[in-house]
């Protein structure tokens, strides 16, 4: 049995969830049980873990305290691989979390700590170059070689055009679960300064996000382009698919950007995302705009105009975002996890993920 803990709120959230959601795809399609254990759920957690038949516990307690460790750690049968993420989960949780016979496995997205736990994986961009510390049998899991990417992503990326329109007129803006620095706000005070190319935008508000009325309410002034504000989008893959170019917070999204193949503009809203924007313009895939606090709309706007009417540069984004980041990580990453009994005495270290995938 593979056993998920992850929270979502509109303070953190729906990230570390939906990438556990993905994970427990891949081990269900790999044959095996899966649970999640999450706190105080909501019923957004809730529909989307019944819409692949996950079952979830719910735990109200305070989440990464002992009693937290004690509940998960009953759950974890002998032979139970569980996987952690998120940020309260410190080395003293993930020791107090193993029994015997079962394996403990953290989704880090900072890089430089030390994990008591038998794998860590961090599927970002940037992961091949941190430094971890850990058990001399901890396995490593590092880089977009073990993207954790959705299903539905993948069939975006076969339905895709690679052709980039001369002009690219269709533009996605979406910026997490809560968007609480307010970047879609933004994002619309910068389509109010281009009168040109107009633009067919499709604005994804997110089940956290608190501003929608007035995201609304901003779209609907705006005379230049066509604006529509998409609220509980349940296929963002389909979103993907559909654009010419992608305004979006540098979190899981840009992995998945790339996977489908979309030019991108990101925005660093978060401290665990400081390393990912730089990391995708290293490798092509996506241009960054910098710290939230220090992009403006006429930044914005600036960057948007210009990569709208560059077609080369965003057919060169979309190659290298399709070279990087192949999807089929999270299935590479279960395998890893479920082999781990086979490894008992033998070196845990796997080999570090290529730069790039086929």
């Amino acid at each position: 049995m593979f056993i998920f803990r992850a929270d979502a709120s509109s303070e953190i959230g729906f990230g570390h969830v939906m990438r556990c959601l993905a994970l427990a795809d891949a081990a269900r399609s790999a044959g095996h049980e899966t649970l999640l254990m999450t706190r105080a759920t909501t019923p957004h957690v809730e529909a989307m873990a019944a819409r692949r038949s996950i079952p979830v516990r719910a735990f109200g307690g305070a989440p990464g305290s002992p009693e937290d460790a004690a509940c998960l750690g009953d759950l974890a049968v002998r032979g139970s691989r569980v996987v952690v993420d998120g940020y309260v989960f410190d080395e003293a949780y993930l020791a107090s979390v193993r029994r015997p016979g079962s394996y403990v496995t953290y989704v880090d997205d900072l890089g430089g700590a030390r994990f008591s736990c038998d794998a860590v994986l961090n599927h970002n961009l940037y992961a091949e170059s941190c430094t971890y510390e850990g058990a001399p049998r901890t396995q490593f899991l590092l880089g977009p070689r073990y993207a954790i990417v959705r299903d539905s992503f993948l069939d975006a990326r076969a339905r895709r055009s690679r052709v980039a329109p001369e002009i690219a007129t269709r533009l996605l803006v979406t910026t997490g679960g809560g968007d609480p620095t307010g970047e879609t706000a933004k994002v619309l005070a910068a389509l109010h300064l281009i009168d040109a190319p107009s633009l067919d935008v499709r604005v994804v508000v997110g089940p956290a996000n608190p501003r929608g009325d007035e995201i609304r309410a901003s779209a609907a002034r705006d005379s230049r382009h066509r604006i529509t504000v998409l609220s509980e989008v349940d296929d963002l893959a389909g979103e993907m698919r559909d654009c010419d170019l992608a305004i979006a917070a540098a979190g899981t999204t840009v992995t998945e950007l790339a996977c489908v193949g979309v030019p991108a503009l990101v925005v660093t809203v978060a401290d665990n995302q400081r390393a990912v924007a730089p990391e995708a313009a290293r490798r092509g895939l996506a241009r960054s705009l910098g710290w939230h606090a220090d992009v403006t709309p006429d930044a914005i706007a600036r960057a948007l105009a210009a990569l709208a009417r560059d077609a080369g540069e965003r057919a060169r984004m979309t190659e290298a975002g399709l070279r990087s980041v192949d999807g089929k990580g999270k299935d590479r990453a279960i395998a890893a996890l479920a082999a781990l009994d086979e490894a008992d005495g033998k070196d845990h270290t796997l080999p570090r993920g290529k730069e790039e995938v086929s």
